[in-house]
């Protein structure tokens, strides 16, 4: 008997330490919460837009409506002042791109615990960071998943798992009041892993190098049997298995009309290693149509692509944003960072697998539609007989959906976009853009425009310019005073009127939130046509280059500089 209390007054101790995931109708705490939300769509009945949840012990899925008010309610919180947050997200369409997270920690007794949170909301940082309520975007379904960090060591494997996959860092938010950071993130530096870069070359032999046949080149590298010991290692915190693929080389693909690339080029996706490393055959949720690869079935090893089905043809449309597999041999759950789609396969990230009864049987059965693919991987296996076999899927739709995912696709002659040529410049302001030109430059070369562009600049805004687009927006830029609001774009003449004809105008970038401004001259928002369509992204790094050359904005580890000391002919208000 006084063992029994000693090893539950251990375990209370220990759950005590770890600063588990909350509960978003009470006080309650849990190992870990899972939630699935449907997509918010007009056509859909109230009882099918909700979100799924599930806690660990718990003995079914429960759901509740479909709002912003939960995650923003579940966030407050997570977001506690006395914890440090380190939240990751997208960063454009780079290598790094895809992994979404929340970490907080905090100490206790001398152990650093906490929780993290993995999600596939595109702009749910945005939130977090600056409360923009419009970022929680319910258009498409997602996952968002809490996890209890109990101790120093599941922190420190956590830690592991970052240094292999360097995501992207939107920003740390210290704890109140402020300590030492308990996180030491790891910088992106857009090397691939070397390992891993090295394991995928050496099965590119001359034989599969000059292999015309794409699909025996598909099925030599994607063959079940191969274990990929470097570009996915595996990491255990609790019950949680962790797959992470490190960052890889983009691959140069082909584009020329009338070329075909394949696998050999966009390389195998995380997915399918995750399946053939587990040795499991997974139902994984597959978004977007065009582009996404193919099904494959090898054997006693298969990834089967599916869509929920809402059970109304018109709105079973490609809405899913999750990434989630479900394993059809045993109750295994994954979430992960990647889609199937063959451009994101040299994409980092981490996929993590665990077992739970319950809540793989609610999703085994939940009604799902399964595809009459344009070229799944059959290793041998009929067509028909593969089709019939995924008629025999619990909750599967017996109409299988047409669907162009392959695994081949047709090269393409990209079409470059046509700019609009500079404005006429007034002698004034010519020499100092070249000043602020030849800055940029040092700033892109050491590494710190990077930085500026994932503090300042706004990934919803920095769309591919059009021919009628003439000048970058200052909307495509985040608050330079505050980083909190964006600024409202106002153009004024040289006398103050408004004056959109007159060669010298300026622009007044002036925040909404905090009523602060800056002018600054119309040249510096206009796209140079020597960019083709990423204009209007060279545009923003040139308003970046002038904010940063006067010490307007700056990174935390630089000092003041007093290049404004020796600037003559440059108007600015503040």
């Amino acid at each position: 008997m006084k063992l029994i209390v000693v090893l539950l007054l251990l375990v209370y101790l220990c759950i005590g330490k770890s600063q588990r995931c909350p509960d978003y109708e009470d006080d309650s705490l849990h190992e870990w919460s899972f939630y699935l939300s449907t997509k918010h769509n007009d056509g859909l009945t109230t009882d099918k837009k909700v979100i799924y949840y599930f806690h660990s012990g718990s003995d079914q899925v429960k759901t509740y409506p479909l709002s912003r008010n939960f995650f923003i309610d579940y966030l407050t919180k997570i977001k506690v002042e006395t914890h440090q947050h380190y939240v990751y997200s997208d960063s454009e369409n780079s290598n790094k791109a895809h992994h979404k997270s929340i970490i907080s920690l905090t100490k206790v007794d001398d152990e650093t615990v906490g929780t993290l949170i993995s999600h596939s909301f595109p702009n749910l940082h945005d939130y977090f960071v600056r409360g923009n309520v419009d970022s929680i975007s319910l258009t498409e379904s997602q996952h968002f998943f809490c996890m209890t960090l109990h101790s120093s060591e599941d922190v420190t494997t956590l830690r592991n798992i970052y240094s292999t996959i360097k995501p992207h860092l939107i920003q740390v938010i210290p704890d109140n009041p402020k300590t030492k950071s308990l996180f030491k993130d790891s910088p992106y530096d857009r090397v691939a892993d070397p390992d891993c870069a090295n394991e995928r070359g050496t099965r590119l032999t001359n034989d599969i190098k000059n292999e015309k046949n794409l699909i025996a080149v598909t099925e030599e590298l994607m063959r079940p049997n191969i274990k990929d010991v470097h570009c996915l290692k595996r990491f255990d915190i609790g019950i949680f298995n962790f797959y992470a693929v490190p960052l890889m080389p983009k691959p140069k693909q082909p584009l020329e009309e009338g070329t075909k690339i394949s696998v050999r080029e966009f390389e195998v996706d995380a997915w399918w290693m995750v399946a053939r490393n587990m040795d499991q055959k997974l139902m994984v949720v597959s978004h977007k149509d065009k582009g996404s690869l193919a099904s494959v079935t090898a054997g006693d090893v298969s990834v089967t692509n599916f869509i929920w089905d809402y059970g109304i043809t018109k709105e079973n449309g490609d809405a899913t944003h999750e990434k989630l597999a479900i394993s059809i041999l045993n109750p295994v759950v994954c979430l992960g960072d990647g889609n199937r789609h063959y451009t994101q396969n040299a994409r980092a990230g981490f996929y993590f697998c665990f077992t739970e009864s319950v809540l793989h049987q609610f999703l085994f059965a939940k009604p799902k539609l399964l595809f009459k693919e344009a070229q799944p991987l059959l290793y041998g296996m009929p067509t028909e007989d593969y089709r019939d076999w995924l008629k025999t899927l619990p909750s599967a739709n017996q109409v299988l959906v047409d669907s162009k995912r392959k695994f081949i696709f047709d090269g393409k002659t990209r079409k470059e976009k046509l700019v609009r040529p500079l404005i006429e410049w007034d002698d004034t302001n010519i020499e100092f853009y070249q000043t602020i030109i030849q800055h940029k430059k040092i700033l892109e070369e050491d590494g710190r425009m990077d930085s500026l562009m994932d503090i300042y600049a706004n990934p919803k805004k920095k769309k591919k310019p059009t021919p009628k687009e003439q000048t970058m927006s200052p909307s495509r830029l985040y608050c330079i005073f505050t980083q909190s609001c964006l600024p409202n774009k106002k153009v004024l003449g040289s006398d103050g009127s408004n004056a959109k004809t007159n060669k010298n105008h300026k622009v007044a970038m002036r925040c909404k939130g905090c009523g602060r401004s800056k002018s600054i001259a119309q040249q510096f928002f206009t796209l140079d046509k020597k960019y083709g369509n990423k204009s209007g992204i060279e545009a923003t790094k040139i308003i970046l280059a002038y904010l940063h050359y006067f010490s307007d904005i700056k990174l935390s580890n630089e000092v003041n500089n007093q290049n404004n000391d020796n600037i003559q002919n440059i108007d600015i208000d503040d």
